[in-house]
C-alpha cells in the first residue's frame, strides 16, 4: 500500500498532524509513506516508520509550488491520499481513496472499490 500524506508547511501544524499520521501507520503497518511538508517541518518526519520519501514543498508566489510537487507525485498510483492543506491535489492524482480537508469540513472520495479506511 502506498500512502501520500500532505501536511502543513508550518512546524506547529505539522506537529498536530502527527496524530493522524500515527493512526495511519497503526492502521496500515506495511504501508509505504510519502510525506509532503514544508522545509521547516520536513525533518520532523525523517524517522517515520515505512517512510519511502519526503517531498519538501517550498512555497512560491501564485501557488506555483504545486507544479513541481505534482510532477514529483503524479506518476504513482496511490492507495490513499491524505491532504491536510485542502488543495485539489487529492482529486487530481490516481488514487484508490482520497482524503482532503479544508474550509473546516472533511471531504472523502473513493475512485475505486477501495474506500478510505476512516
Amino acid at each position: 500500500m502506498h500512502i501520500l500524506f500532505v501536511t502543513a508547511t508550518r512546524i506547529g501544524d505539522a506537529v498536530l498532524s502527527t496524530g493522524l499520521l500515527t493512526y495511519l501507520i497503526e492502521r496500515h503497518p506495511h504501508a509505504r509513506l510519502t510525506i509532503a511538508a514544508g522545509p521547516v517541518a520536513a525533518p520532523l518526519f525523517e524517522a517515520v516508520p515505512g517512510l519511502e520519501q519526503i517531498v519538501v514543498v517550498r512555497k512560491r508566489r501564485w501557488s506555483l509550488h504545486w507544479l513541481p510537487f505534482y510532477r514529483a507525485v503524479a506518476t504513482r498510483r496511490w492507495d490513499l491520499v491524505v491532504d491536510l492543506r485542502g488543495s485539489a491535489l487529492a482529486w487530481m492524482l490516481r488514487a484508490g481513496g482520497a482524503q482532503g480537508h479544508g474550509e473546516g469540513r472533511c471531504a472523502r472520495a473513493s475512485r475505486s472499490s477501495a474506500r478510505a479506511p476512516f
